[in-house]
């Protein structure tokens, strides 16, 4: 299993990514990170789970199917960046297309979708 886990109170604190070869759903032993992200500190940026699903981890099989999403929801990360200035490209200038989720499905694919969130986002 590969797992994907936030090292702090948040996503936006940062994260890692590793192999569980004990399956524990923890890094111990002789489990080491294949990569480390640190936190961002710009605090107008958000980073949270869509469902309390991918609220710490998401694990991934052999196969590539995600563990902890049940069939038939898709979960994922929204990220939100409230500054107040619009992302130019592509969304006429509306502020609230400065949202994004990036959705996983239990099969593993990952997407990107734009929102319109004109007053940004609230992390759980």
């Amino acid at each position: 299993r590969v797992v994907m886990e936030r090292t702090g109170a948040t996503w936006k604190d940062g994260w890692r990514v590793y192999v569980d070869t004990d399956a524990s759903g923890t890094l111990n032993g002789g489990e080491v990170a294949i990569k480390t992200f640190t936190g961002i500190i710009d605090n107008t940026l958000k980073i949270c789970p869509i469902t309390a699903d991918l609220a710490n981890q998401i694990t991934f099989r052999g196969d590539g199917t995600v563990t902890n999403i049940p069939i038939g929801i898709e979960s994922g990360l929204r990220v939100s960046d409230d500054k107040g200035t619009a992302w130019s490209v592509g969304n006429g200038m509306n502020p609230g297309a400065r949202t994004r989720d990036i959705p996983v499905s239990p099969a593993g694919r990952a997407s990107v979708e734009a929102l319109d969130k004109a007053g940004g986002v609230t992390c759980p």
